[in-house]
Formats: structure tokens, sequence, C-alpha cells
């Protein structure tokens, strides 16, 4: 568990840059849950991700807070799945088509639209998604510079999943990372991870699996 004066520090300096009595409270449990708070499912993760902070250009870190976003928060996860599915099919999205879709799924319906609306302005500020017109998104694409960078998103994103495998051939256009460009030799980033295996079925389809020995 993260150590009281982590957070209170955290919601004082968060004061600084943004405005309200409780955005910058919020922001700090979002951050808390991320980057301070203990969970076994991601630690190992977290902290490879802090070591590539200091290792990779600023640029890149927009993938460390989107891996473990993908980890931590399945809802994240969700909303980013369907925009880029949306995407992949007509290269833009409309909130409603994202809200809507959520809304099959989730109960809580007074309060779908105002979390969808929110995670489309921090993907806006995060420069993933670019405004067109009115009420319309489409994707800011990303190519990472480090080759650790790559690995350790792909590593987060099959952690991420209800399985936590992920067939090989749909790395290349999973919905989840419909931002980043991984366009990669993946069995090579793969045979230098040791939280990843290949795996091949009776069918003989290779997957990607979290090495769990590994956590």
């Amino acid at each position: 568990m993260p150590k009281e004066d982590q957070v209170r520090d955290l919601k004082q300096y968060l004061v600084g840059f943004i405005g309200g009595v409780d955005a910058p409270r919020k922001a700090a449990n979002v951050l808390t849950r991320l980057w301070i708070a203990s969970q076994p499912i991601d630690n190992t993760l977290r902290q490879e991700a802090y070591v590539l902070s200091g290792e990779t250009s600023q640029s890149d870190h927009i993938g460390l807070h989107w891996g473990m976003s993908l980890v931590v928060f399945p809802f994240f996860r969700d909303v980013v799945t369907h925009m880029g599915r949306v995407i992949n099919i007509q290269g833009n999205f409309r909130r409603q088509e994202i809200q809507s879709r959520l809304l099959e799924k989730y109960s809580n319906h007074s309060t779908i639209p105002r979390c969808v609306d929110r995670l489309i302005q921090t993907l806006l500020d995060w420069q993933v998604l670019i405004k067109e017109g009115t009420n319309a998104y489409q994707v800011s694409s990303r190519v990472f510079a480090s080759l650790a960078m790559k690995k350790w998103l792909i590593e987060a994103t099959v952690t991420a999943t209800v399985n936590k495998r992920v067939l090989l051939n749909d790395l290349y256009r999973l919905s989840e990372l419909f931002p980043f460009n991984l366009a990669n030799e993946f069995r090579g980033l793969i045979a230098g991870s040791q939280n990843l295996r290949l795996e091949r079925d009776g069918n003989n389809l290779e997957y990607i699996v979290v090495n769990e020995t590994s956590k």
C-alpha cells in the first residue's frame, strides 16, 4: 500500500497544475493506483517502467502510462478497444458511438457518458487523438524510438488480457493499441523478455503468453 505521506505530497503537488477542489484529489487517486499502489499483477511491470522512464525520451513515456492503464483500469482497456475497432473500420469515431458500446456492457448508465468524455479528453491531452470537426476524433499515431519501450508495452498489453495470452498474428492489429505503430520483428522482442514466452497449441497457432513464474 502507498504511504500516506506519498499520497498527500502528490495531491499537494498537483494543486499547482490542476484547478478546482476535487480535481487534484481525483487525479492523485488515479496516479496512485497507476504508479504507487503495490499490486502483484503489475508490480514487475511498474518496476520496469521506472527504469525505462530514465532511459527513454519523454515523448515515449506516453507508452508507459498507456500500458499501466490497460493493466490497472479495465474500463480504460474497454474504452480504447472500442475506439480502436471503430477507427480501424471507418478512420475515426464519434463519442456517441463509444458511449453506446460501453452502455451495453456496464449498468451504471448515468456515469458512463461522463467517464467516456473524461477519457477522451485525457487522450487529447496525451496527443494520441485529434478532434475532427465538432464531434469526431481520429488517431494521432505514435512511433517509439526505443525497442525496449515496444517490448514493455507488449508485456503490459498481454498482461492486461483476460487469459494473459494473445495470438501472435493478432499482435499487429490489437484494437487497444490503436495509436501505436509497433511494426517490428516481435519474435526477437519476445525472446528478449523475461516475462513473456511463445507457445504453440494443437492447431499449430502461436500465442504470446505471460510467464507467470517471472511475476
